[in-house]
């Protein structure tokens, strides 16, 4: 095969697949549970792109079963002893060469799209993981204020020195 498509977007479409109702039903049903996700702008884009990069794989294989079929051709037409016919299908053959060319480097743009957007769900999840960990982080803080803290501390050294004072009063008892 010409394509080596090895996306990290390959499961990232799960959710459509996944979900037991249509877009329709989705979108004016109350709001998705964790099993239920409704379709959104990135889905049908990755579906696109997904099904664009089918369609190129397909044609292109089409485009190459005429290119080795142009060869056998201008074979055939060379084994007879007709020249132009062998020279006409060597010009198609080129041709449709070229147009694999073209749809290899449409089918690359289409997979480089996909691996971006892959990366830029893997970011998206990232930020909105740190943003969560933030927030949880400044609740906590927000438990225990610093000027709390300070006068825990110093009723802690406080306690600490006059527990000091009590053990060298009664050592000075004995």
């Amino acid at each position: 095969s010409r394509f080596f498509f090895s996306s990290p977007s390959q499961g990232a479409m799960g959710a459509i697949w996944s979900c037991s109702t249509s877009p329709q039903t989705a979108q004016s049903s109350s709001p998705a549970t964790p099993s239920q996700h409704a379709v959104n702008d990135v889905d049908r884009a990755l579906l696109s792109l997904k099904t664009t990069k089918r369609k190129l794989h397909e044609q292109a294989k089409r485009v190459e079963a005429l290119v080795n079929r142009e060869k056998a051709l201008a074979r055939s037409f060379v084994a007879e002893g007709n020249k132009q016919k062998a020279l006409l299908a060597l010009r198609k053959r080129k041709m449709h060469q070229t147009q694999l060319a073209q749809l290899d480097d449409w089918a690359m743009n289409v997979e480089q799209v996909l691996s971006s957007m892959a990366i830029a769900q893997d970011n998206a999840l990232v930020f909105n993981a740190l943003k969560s960990g933030s927030t949880a982080l400044k609740e906590l803080q927000a438990q225990a204020p610093l000027d709390e803290v300070e006068r825990l501390l110093e009723d802690t050294e406080d306690a600490r020195r006059y527990q000091a004072e009590v053990a060298d009063a009664v050592a000075v008892a004995l």
